[in-house]
């Protein structure tokens, strides 16, 4: 199968008319200089810990790279010499059967992340997305797998309606659970909310817990 090479800077006019510039960063140095313009995306979204650049950074630093059949595709999008959106990515090279290598295009920090995405504010959910989906055909993978979305809203799901009118081969299944517990006004409160089994377990491990080290509980 013939693949276009991937081209660090891809033009894109959407459909409102607002030129987007899509940059493809592939190396270390272009994944530091994002640190500013990841955090300002992030703390304007609201997103998760696991979304955040020291996070993500720190995921690849550790499994990531060459050495895990890793290779970076974050995609960049500008508009005005602005960054407006960043979608984390990554090319995962695994072998399927015998030579046969299969290459995943994916969300870094994969596996042990509850919540993954692209940072976009959703004023520009359908510009970027189209930005996105105009870009990806550049990019040398095989399949597209978006795991450990929040929900079905936002960049992603719009990316996802933009790839199925391509005529892209799109399913969508549930992924894992990730469970949460509505905190209450003490931490007596909280563990009372909980299983008798779930409590006794909490309670053993803060135990443990303070043999070990000072522990000290704030509420923010």
């Amino acid at each position: 199968m013939a693949e276009p090479a991937v081209r660090p800077r891809i033009r894109v006019d959407t459909e409102a008319c607002a030129p987007l510039l899509v940059r493809v960063i592939t190396d270390d140095r272009g994944f530091d200089e994002l640190g500013p313009d990841w955090t300002r995306l992030h703390h304007a979204v609201g997103g998760t810990a696991f979304e955040s650049f020291d996070w993500q950074r720190n995921w690849w630093r550790h499994f990531g790279g060459a050495a895990n059949g890793c290779s970076l595709r974050i995609l960049v999008v500008e508009s005005g010499g602005t960054t407006v959106a960043i979608a984390p990515l990554m090319i995962r090279s695994e072998k399927v059967l015998g030579p046969v290598r299969l290459r995943t295009l994916q969300f870094l920090a994969p596996d042990i992340s509850d919540y993954l995405g692209i940072l976009c504010e959703d004023a520009s959910a359908d510009d970027v997305a189209g930005a996105i989906a105009s870009s990806l055909p550049d990019l040398k993978f095989d399949v597209l797998l978006l795991r450990d979305l929040r929900d079905r809203s936002g960049v992603c799901a719009v990316l996802l309606e933009r790839l199925t009118a391509l005529r892209w081969t799109v399913s969508r299944e549930a992924g894992e659970r990730c469970p949460v517990t509505r905190l209450g006004d003490s931490w007596e409160a909280t563990l009372k909310q909980l299983t008798s089994s779930h409590r006794k377990r909490l309670t053993y491990l803060q135990r443990r817990l303070g043999k070990e080290f000072a522990v000290e509980f704030h509420r923010v």
